[in-house]
């Protein structure tokens, strides 16, 4: 009941905190299969909230074993189709506890259900793909060797930030193709270590085309330079919705991977060169997309007719999320992975609380006519829409302000990634 009530308005909250979703692939979902989404996990609960969102399945994914602490929290986790997993570090006792989980697993998928897996293992905020853990086909061929005649797929899946430390940033997800495992089975029933030994690479290299994916080391956080300037050429933007198509994460993989392909003097030409066309721009101007955007983003039109519902849509929203961001440092300020979700948590409770305490304060004021509080979802849209078109306004006049060369500046920007692509 908790997770078919609040999935619609996670959904819709998520268009509100990204800029942008990005989605691909969604069509590699059957429909009454039962599927293993396999993914990668820079973002502790993030990505299952998207994906729970995003995609028309009932979702169900493995968590820490070791948050289910109180009869509460357990029962909420319950509801919201978490399922707990101990690690050796949660202790040898806390392990035995597994077998429960796989049961549920087991019966969860015989029922031809969604389970969201990140055999990664770990959480941790990086464009990079680690190495896989062998977890994921214990519990599939578990459930195959049950229910031999049961069709059970993998689908590799990638689920990519463009900055979670900002609101209104991005977020891209890709579903691979369907990887069936029945023709395994007989296999795995003769070799289980081989097999999983076998399989892992296998998905590795299938998740990896859904993945920003840097070399180990420096280059990611060198890179992210890189991307900023990228992402700026895709023209296919939309103000808060879901955008079907993978073009803006095939243009940031790539540039990932020609970055990492550079030698040490490569880069540092590429890097200097960026540095000093970025170091270029005028005060007030922090990003390139007004430039490579051909000025089109920011209208005075557009913020005039949001003014007046977007300044509501502000204080409604704005208000809440300061108060999430304030609580999220004192709670997870020393684990970042968990920095994003748990503000954006805490956002999408605040929201819905002072909704409700006004519609009640309204109702009791002037009666029927407090429904209209059910449009602040509705104002808080359009406040964040206010704040967009405020900041590339800001843009525009610093830029135009400065009196630079708007076409040499654009110029250098296609020469740069021009060169970046091109070594």
């Amino acid at each position: 009941m908790i997770y078919k009530t609040f999935n619609p308005l996670v959904g819709w909250t998520m268009r509100r905190y990204f800029k942008n979703i990005h989605v691909d692939g969604l069509e590699h979902i059957p429909k009454k299969t039962a599927v293993i989404f396999a993914c990668n996990h820079p973002s502790s609960f993030m990505e299952p909230m998207l994906l729970a969102s995003i995609q028309p399945r009932k979702l169900y994914y493995l968590v820490r074993g070791d948050i289910f602490k109180g009869k509460i929290i357990k029962w909420l986790l319950k509801q919201t189709h978490q399922i707990p997993i101990f690690r050796r570090r949660d202790g040898i006792a806390n392990l035995k506890q597994n077998e429960k989980t796989f049961k549920i697993c087991y019966k969860m998928l015989e029922d031809n259900g969604v389970l969201m897996i990140f055999p990664e293992g770990s959480t941790e905020r990086i464009k990079h793909l680690r190495p896989l853990q062998r977890g994921i086909w214990r519990l599939a061929f578990g459930t195959l060797e049950r229910h031999r005649d049961l069709d059970i797929v993998v689908i590799p899946v990638g689920v990519n930030f463009t900055n979670l430390d900002e609101i209104r940033s991005e977020a891209m997800i890709s579903f691979g193709r369907p990887f069936p495992l029945n023709q395994y089975l007989e296999e795995y029933e003769m070799d289980k270590a081989g097999t999983m030994r076998k399989l892992s690479p296998i998905l590795y290299e299938k998740m990896l085309p859904h993945i920003v994916h840097f070399a180990p080391g420096e280059l990611e956080k060198e890179g992210n330079l890189l991307l900023d300037m990228v992402r700026n050429e895709y023209t296919g933007k939309k103000n808060g919705t879901y955008i079907h198509s993978g073009a803006q994460l095939k243009l940031e993989r790539n540039t990932a991977s020609n970055y990492s392909k550079l030698n040490p003097l490569q880069r540092e030409n590429i890097l200097k060169r960026a540095k000093e066309y970025l170091s270029g721009l005028p005060n007030g101007v922090d990003s390139d997309y007004v430039i490579m955007q051909d000025g089109k983003p920011g209208s005075v039109l557009r913020f005039l007719m949001l003014f007046l519902p977007g300044i509501v849509g502000l204080i409604l929203g704005v208000i809440p999320y300061k108060l999430a961001l304030s609580i999220q440092k004192k709670l997870v300020n020393n684990d970042p992975p968990f920095h994003a979700p748990i503000r954006y948590a805490l956002f999408l409770l605040m929201v819905l609380f002072l909704t409700i305490i006004t519609f009640v304060i309204l109702f009791i004021k002037i009666g029927f006519y407090a429904v209209i509080i059910l449009f602040s979802f509705y104002f808080i849209s359009l406040g964040t829409r206010l704040w967009d078109e405020f900041r590339w306004l800001r843009a525009k006049w610093n830029l135009k302000r400065s009196g630079l060369d708007l076409q040499g500046l654009k110029e250098e920007h296609v020469a740069i990634m021009k060169a970046l692509r091109n070594f």
